[in-house]
Parts: C-alpha cells; structure tokens; sequence
C-alpha cells in the first residue's frame, strides 16, 4: 500500500480522516512499524520501544494544581467552519498545507476539534475558540483574562514551532508575565524552546508545581 506522503508532518502523522488517513493506513503504518522492531530483534531479544502520544501527561496535574490554588484554567482550542472560511491564516500559508481547499482539520461539531479526554475541562473552567495559531488572536482571551484579573500566564500545549509560539509573543506584547512549561508543550525537547526562552521564561512541571502550591504567590 502506498501512503500519501504529506500526512507525514515533524512531529506527528495528520490528515483528513476517511480519505488521507483510514484504517488500512492506520494498519499499514503499524505493520511497517511492528516489521521494523522485527528486524531489529537482538537474539530472542525485542527492542524497547516508546509510544508517544499528542498530549502532555503534565498538564493535566498542572492544570489540578492551578484550580487547587483557585486560579482560573483556560483551555484554547482551534474550531472553524467546514469550508474554512473563518480560517485567519493568509491564504499564502493556507496555499502549503497538505489539505485541500476548503477543507479543515479542526471543523466545529468534529472530533477533531475536540479536546482529548485526559485534559477535559472542568464546570469552572473557560474554553476560548481560535480560528488561527495565536490564542490572542481576534478572540476574546486578552478581555477575559483582564476580567479575571490575570497579571500572569502559564502556557502548555502546541506546538512550540507554531500556536505556543504565537500565543506567547502576543501575550508579552499585551504585557503579560509569560512562563512556558517545558515538559508540557511538544514537539517533546524542541529546540525552539530555547528561542522562547530569550523572551520569557520556560522552566519545567516540577519546578512550577513547587511554586505554585507555596503561599504568596499572585495569579
């Protein structure tokens, strides 16, 4: 079976479900990879393989940690129209993806503009809709987090090459403290976290844990 190439992205594998991405693509990925780790058996041996998954395990105990200290959580999510036209991307970019005109990946109403079980919001939680890579962008994140009385923003999620980035330049321009969480965001070990870091601080889920759990700090 032959795979589209363009559903292989840097750090995931992504297209439109029921044409790009079936389940005979889903076997066949799997099939090449279960022949690879057969090939690279040592005797009697297998290989020791690592799963990964889209989102980061941390963010959830992040997120409990946060709503223990009765700060607000706020989840971002990407959500537009089936024929795109809400997308705010330039066409110039629209134009490079991998999916066809008017199609999205993240339709309203589909579970691709879901957020995964392990991280569903909780009653009190705020869920802000974006139609572009910022979480600022033409959404109501800067009027809600002022009404909140937010001085200060801890980012996870993804992708630290693309929507992380774009949140948090824009989160610094409206003046805000940002602090991205390292093992929090993914691609996992990017080097692109070291380029955030010259604009705000990026440190890791145990250190930010400690922090926020101690008394006196300001949300």
């Amino acid at each position: 079976m032959k795979l589209p190439a363009t559903i292989f992205r840097q750090y995931d594998i992504r297209g439109i479900v029921g044409d790009q991405v079936t389940a005979a693509t889903a076997h066949a990925i799997g099939q090449a990879f279960a022949t690879m780790a057969w090939e690279r058996l040592d005797g009697n041996h297998a290989p020791r393989l690592a799963v990964g998954r889209d989102n980061r395990p941390s963010g959830a105990e992040l997120a409990a940690a946060v709503r223990a200290r009765g700060w607000p959580v706020v989840y971002v999510k990407v959500g537009r129209r089936a024929d795109n036209l809400d997308d705010v991307h330039a066409k110039t970019f629209r134009a490079t993806r991998a999916l066809p005109e008017s199609v999205t990946h993240a339709a309203q109403g589909t579970w691709g503009a879901e957020i995964v079980a392990e991280l569903t919001p909780e009653p009190n939680d705020f869920v802000v809709e974006k139609k572009g890579a910022s979480g600022f962008g033409f959404t109501p994140l800067h009027r809600l987090l002022r009404n909140l009385g937010i001085r200060r923003c801890l980012v996870t999620g993804g992708a630290t090459t693309g929507c992380v980035r774009a949140t948090v330049f824009d989160g610094l321009a409206l003046g805000y403290d940002v602090t991205v969480i390292a093992d929090a965001t993914y691609p996992p070990d990017s080097a692109h976290l070291d380029v955030l870091a010259r604009w705000c601080s990026v440190r890791p889920t145990a250190e930010v844990l400690q922090e926020v759990s101690s008394t006196g700090q300001t949300r």
